[in-house]
């Protein structure tokens, strides 16, 4: 319940309302008819599924509409019933999610998995703001490095991930650059002249996962999140096993860039070798 009461708040600071007569469009699972549906026929509001079945991607799929993308999985991870696999060439997203200032955007019963493809620096699955998504019941398996940067998150996206199961390799992990920004400020100072707001809506929530990782690259293995463009992100109540918690990175770690804003990290239970849960 936890999860769905931060949803409920989302909804109602970002003013949605739901749109009478949405639609659900039944697309054949295939990268070129899910973004047909978008371009021409789906809206705001509306639904695109994919069907039962394994699909490979050698193209990636661009959403701008305040959407629901459903694929058949329920339960914790979504049990495999809808896998995309990256099989796209380019170091471009597999999946480009520009969401809006109203409305959530929704991604949920999907597996997306290593392939083929090619480094995505800008993230396998990439998520613009300003906006509010909801990613649950979803598997994602980064067994590439092409993959490292499995879900992305910039520019004042807000929301939560729930009820997924994460499968990561080496140093892959998601990357949180959520930071609010200003005309021409790609470095977060605006998020970092705005109230720190501990326990609102103004975070990226990370709960009810399960999270697997390893820690064969000693210091360096895998952790649930690399946060700074002054990232505010709140990880809580997950299941983790051989990773640890996150990384971030202050101030001043690259050029102009600002560091983490803020993080809460609370509820986890841990099983690693690299961190434990308190006794």
């Amino acid at each position: 319940m936890r999860t769905y009461n931060i949803l409920i708040s989302i909804l109602i600071l970002s003013g949605f309302s739901g749109r009478c007569g949405a639609t659900v469009y039944h697309s054949d699972g295939s990268a070129i008819n899910v973004q047909f549906i978008h371009d021409t026929q789906a809206q705001n509001g509306d639904t695109i599924t994919l069907p039962t079945g394994t699909f490979s991607w050698a193209t990636g799929v661009t959403i701008t509409k305040m959407i629901t993308l459903q694929g058949q999985g329920t339960g914790t991870g979504g049990g495999d019933q809808t896998v995309i696999i990256d099989n796209y060439a380019l170091g471009l997203p597999l999946l480009n999610f520009r969401v809006g200032s109203t409305g959530v955007f929704r991604m949920t019963g999907i597996t997306v998995q290593s392939g083929s493809g090619s480094i995505k620096d800008g993230g396998t699955i990439k998520i613009n703001g300003p906006g509010n998504v909801r990613i649950d019941h979803c598997h994602l398996i980064a067994t590439s490095t092409a993959n490292y940067k499995i879900v992305a998150f910039y520019a004042g996206v807000f929301g939560v991930m729930d009820h997924c199961i994460l499968d990561l390799t080496g140093t892959n992990a998601l990357y949180v650059y959520n930071g609010r920004r200003g005309a021409g400020d790609w470095m977060g100072n605006l998020e970092w002249s705005l109230p720190t707001a501990f326990g609102s809506a103004d975070y990226f929530f990370i709960e009810d996962n399960i999270i697997n990782g390893n820690v064969g690259s000693g210091p360096y293995s895998t952790r649930i999140f690399d946060g700074f463009t002054a990232a505010k992100v709140v990880v809580r109540f997950n299941d983790v096993s051989q990773a640890v918690l996150g990384e971030t990175h202050a101030t001043g770690h690259a050029p102009d860039d600002r560091g983490l804003r803020s993080q809460e990290v609370y509820g986890n239970s841990v099983t690693s070798s690299l961190a434990h849960a308190p006794n």
